[in-house]
């Protein structure tokens, strides 16, 4: 009872808190603020020994054992790192017996590698209590109509739950008739969500019931910029129309960045957190890939489905929470205006403005320790910048604002009033990892007691 009260009486406080940096406008539909962790069902964890078909983790090609039930026991890793989404590879019963399930089979049941129905229903309720969405990637069948699939769809909405699709368009299929599968699912659930890979054409999403694209063409430049340092972020900027997109740097069709990275002599330790802060504070939604957290290496093909290693160094996980917690605080990070600052050499520095809250992000994509000054013209003036990372105090002097970052290493600021520190952002970013904790630790306690 003592351990009921103490959670009871901490909560009002960390709610308090969360209010206070939580969304502005929570009437809306929000689906900018969105950040996408990308399961490959076998590649991720084993759940459920049971349903080891055939499995050989020594064989890229073989099924390793990854399943609906590992997902389950590992959602608190993808909740700590601030994800709001899981998106799945296909876990549809496929004809062709592949760990990709993209060949389907029939929509209505699930591949036995990876469990069944019930294992399902009881991830997306499990992701749901948590406030993560489930959205499976739905491949398009050879021989099924979209009217067909769209009927399955409906299914998974009302029988199971999910959250919405992804789905990849095919050139032989027109952009209609994505468009009246999306309409019709949304007849059953207007909140489902519907994203296209497309890599024909352009849709116009204002008149569209889709709701987001994959923007490829974004990840062919930053794979280019972002593989080593000196190069200059401005030509990504310039790629970024609007915000109704998802952006990603790795998926199971592309070597790992991590490879990238290797073959340009460069530590990926040193180079992910740099790309991450890049992904999460410019426009769009980020989709980041399965073991991008530990630098999971591999090429093409099977070679980059390697297995989830949940014995790795969590340095970088670390960042990643840290960094998950930052975007889902801040509004200006997922729905804020970018304007570019400073650009040279690879050194950039941007503000994400929204109504009366502003981020400066300052990345040093360059191999040299550098130092800006930027006006209080372009800032604000008489006020400070916090460092969310670090927490640096920069006060505004003589005009301006001198930002020093090191090599290949980056900052969040949040401007505030020239008041010291804001305690706001010290109790996000240092009370919520402890919430958590307490949190789970009262449940592990409650759990232990009822098995006696």
């Amino acid at each position: 009872m003592k351990h009921v009260l103490a959670v009871l009486l901490f909560i009002p406080i960390f709610l308090f808190s969360f209010q206070l940096v939580s969304k502005a406008d929570d009437t809306k539909q929000v689906t900018t603020d969105k950040s996408v962790y990308y399961i490959i069902v076998d590649r991720f964890y084993n759940g459920d020994r049971s349903n080891d078909i055939q499995v050989n983790t020594q064989d890229p090609l073989a099924y390793h054992g990854g399943d609906i039930k590992g997902i389950i026991k590992r959602i608190n890793h993808i909740k700590k790192m601030g994800f709001t989404t899981i998106l799945l590879s296909s876990i549809f019963e496929s004809r062709d017996d592949d760990y990709l399930s993209e060949d389907v089979k029939d929509y209505y049941k699930i591949n036995p590698h990876f469990g069944n129905i019930d294992d399902i229903k009881e991830l997306v309720r499990v992701a749901h209590d948590i406030h993560i969405q489930i959205i499976p990637d739905l491949p398009i069948s050879q021989d099924g109509s979209m009217d067909e699939i769209a009927k399955a769809a409906n299914w998974w909405i009302e029988e199971v739950g999910v959250d919405g699709f992804f789905l990849k368009k095919h050139l032989e299929i027109p952009i209609a008739e994505y468009d009246k599968f999306a309409h019709e699912v949304k007849a059953v659930n207007e909140h489902v969500y519907i994203i296209l890979q497309i890599d024909d054409g352009t849709i116009d999403l204002e008149n569209s019931s889709i709701d987001r694209v994959v923007n490829g063409d974004l990840t062919v430049h930053m794979r280019a910029v972002l593989n080593k340092p000196d190069q200059s972020i401005k030509p990504l900027l310039n790629a970024m129309e609007g915000k109704a997109f998802w952006k990603y740097i790795d998926d199971p069709n592309i070597r790992r960045f991590t490879y990238e990275i290797v073959q340009q002599n460069q530590f990926p330790g040193e180079r992910w957190p740099l790309i991450l802060t890049f992904l999460y504070t410019t426009p769009g939604v980020p989709a980041i890939f399965y073991g991008t957290e530990i630098a999971l290496n591999g090429g093409e093909g099977a070679e980059n489905h390697r297995l989830m290693d949940f014995r790795a160094d969590d340095e970088l996980i670390e960042f990643m929470e840290k960094l998950g917690n930052i975007r889902n605080h801040y509004p200006s990070l997922t729905d804020g205006d970018l304007n570019l600052l400073y650009e040279e050499g690879g050194m950039a520095v941007y503000a994400n403005t929204y109504k009366d809250e502003t981020t400066i992000v300052a990345l040093n994509n360059s191999s040299q320790n550098q130092t800006v000054e930027i006006s209080s013209d372009l800032i604000a003036p008489n006020k400070q910048l916090f460092g969310l990372f670090e927490g640096e105090l920069i006060k505004e002097k003589n005009g301006t604002y001198v930002i020093q970052i090191n090599q290949e290493q980056a900052e969040i600021f949040v401007v505030q009033n020239h008041t010291g520190i804001n305690m706001m952002n010290v109790t996000v970013m240092t009370m919520i990892p402890i919430v958590f904790m307490f949190f789970y630790y009262f449940l592990w306690k409650r759990g232990k007691k009822s098995s006696y």
